[in-house]
């Protein structure tokens, strides 16, 4: 049997330096050298996510922002996004404008992602950038306004503030036609959350499901720890939360592992293999 073994990252394979600890990356080295497959899926870009895990010996495509794009490490391509249309997209960025939120808008245009923003309007958005900036060197252009680069390559937005402030924006979101979103709390700042706005079809099962059709898996088993992971986890044939996870995460989990993610990967695959 073909078996997926998939985590996500913040919160559940990541430490609180939000890095991958050398003990995990080996074991993680030793199980894929022997024949299993492991992935990742995460609300990151490919930006900071790949540089986390470079060293993880991800054998399959992973899965970047929420779904919305699938990408080959070993090829260094994307092999599927997911764009937002134009109509849509300019009007999520015209309710940011207008509700004075700032936030996020990434762009991939021929394979290169950009992040447009405004003004980084708190704390958490100033961490948010200053992470990325310097850490990852990710591409941050400032503009005006986000409406100015509303287009056709437009797959992400990504807003961060107190989950009070953010409520009216997330029901404006849910009730138009053509958006998805994902509504969860920061693990890093537990005074923030995000709300992350993508297309419809993008999902991070849409995206196990792509995984299974494509490469010919017989079975996931998936990790998570936050409500953006709930999908994740619906999508596997087993499915593991986290200690520290929220209740829901818990209780829509199969199991939860006592000994970590890696650990937990490699005892798996060394039972398949028995």
């Amino acid at each position: 049997m073909k078996t997926l073994y998939i985590s996500d990252l913040d919160g559940t394979l990541l430490g609180t330096d939000q890095s991958l600890s050398a003990e995990s990356a080996g074991i993680l080295r030793n199980v894929t050298s022997s024949g299993s497959f492991f992935t990742f899926a995460t609300a990151r870009t490919a930006e900071s996510a790949l540089k986390i895990m470079e060293n993880a010996g991800v054998n399959v495509p992973c899965i970047l922002m929420n779904g919305v794009c699938i990408y080959d490490m070993l090829r260094k391509e994307y092999v599927l996004c997911r764009y937002i249309p134009q109509s849509e997209a300019a009007l999520t960025a015209k309710e940011l404008d207008r509700q004075d939120f700032g936030g996020f808008l990434y762009r991939i245009d021929s394979g290169k992602l950009s992040c447009y923003f405004t003004e980084l309007k708190n704390n958490a958005m100033k961490e948010f950038f200053n992470t990325r900036k310097i850490r990852y060197n990710k591409n941050f252009i400032k503009v005006d306004s986000l409406s100015q680069v509303c287009d056709d390559k437009v797959v992400y937005f990504c807003v961060i503030a107190s989950k009070d402030r953010l409520e009216p924006l997330k029901m404006t979101v849910s009730e138009t036609p053509g958006l998805r979103y994902e509504f969860y709390g920061d693990v890093y700042d537990n005074t923030s959350w995000y709300l992350e706005v993508f297309h419809e079809s993008a999902s991070k099962s849409a995206g196990v499901e792509f995984l299974r059709r494509n490469y010919g898996f017989d079975r996931v088993v998936a990790f998570g720890d936050n409500y953006n992971d709930l999908p994740l986890l619906r999508s596997a044939d087993l499915s593991f939360a986290v200690e520290n996870a929220v209740d829901e995460v818990k209780k829509a989990a199969d199991r939860i592992t006592h000994i970590g993610v890696a650990a937990e990967i490699q005892r798996l695959a060394e039972n398949q293999h028995n």
